[in-house]
């Protein structure tokens, strides 16, 4: 009769290789919300994913179409209210969501005014993606981590930054452009406050609408 180490544990006495049920709990508790194991669970989950990014898609064109009434400091410049979706798909989904929820809010816009591939196009696509990467990185490598706000106001810089680089590329390569960055800045913090106040708002509502779905999603796909 022998007492190895397999017996040993076989018997009840704790293992290294063992996880405390505390520290299993905050872990899942980080981690966003468990994953459906039944595969009718996990397409129920798919679904609530795919139709909750259509709506986000859907709420950002409606967005955008309420800014395009707002005073701009140039043609076809916006606030970048709109990145609001981009922000919530990312704070629920993470990065690739949020990708999918910006390209598509841009690429559902251009083909429902007719701008595709036109100069306001190059707009909306530039603020979007320069707002999306700084959000992402904000998001992800900040220490200590910025909450929706912070991440709202780099957003909004980067979207600001973002319309500037294609207005200086298309339309004025002049150190003029430079007198309208004060104008930009405060669209930007404004802008940036807005969306991250009522990030703030529906994130919670959101989250419940998801459940089982969200993060876990993607943490699943990756």
């Amino acid at each position: 009769m022998t007492f190895g180490r397999k017996e040993i544990g076989y018997v009840g006495l704790p293992s290294k290789q063992s996880p405390r049920p505390g520290r299993a709990k905050r872990a899942r508790a980080h981690h966003g919300p468990e994953i459906p194991t039944h595969p009718v669970g996990q397409v129920a989950a798919r679904a609530r994913t795919v139709t909750l990014a259509s709506l986000l898609i859907a709420a950002g064109a409606v967005i955008h179409a309420f800014e395009s009434g707002l005073p701009r400091p140039l043609p076809w410049v916006k606030p970048g209210l709109a990145n609001l979706v981009t922000l919530m798909a990312l704070d629920l989904f993470g990065f690739r969501m949020a990708c999918a929820v910006a390209l598509g809010r841009v690429l559902v816009v251009s083909l429902l005014t007719g701008s595709f591939a036109n100069l306001p196009f190059a707009f909306s696509l530039a603020g979007a993606v320069a707002a999306l990467f700084a959000m992402g990185a904000v998001e992800r490598w900040a220490s200590p981590p910025f909450g929706l706000v912070g991440i709202a106001l780099w957003g909004a810089s980067g979207h600001a930054l973002g319309q500037l680089t294609v207005a200086w590329v298309f339309l004025v390569k002049s150190q003029a452009l430079l007198t309208l960055v004060p104008s930009f800045g405060l669209s930007a913090a404004a802008a940036g406050s807005l969306v991250g106040l009522v990030a703030l708002l529906v994130r919670e509502p959101l989250r419940r609408a998801l459940g089982t779905a969200g993060r876990a999603e993607e943490k699943r796909e990756a």
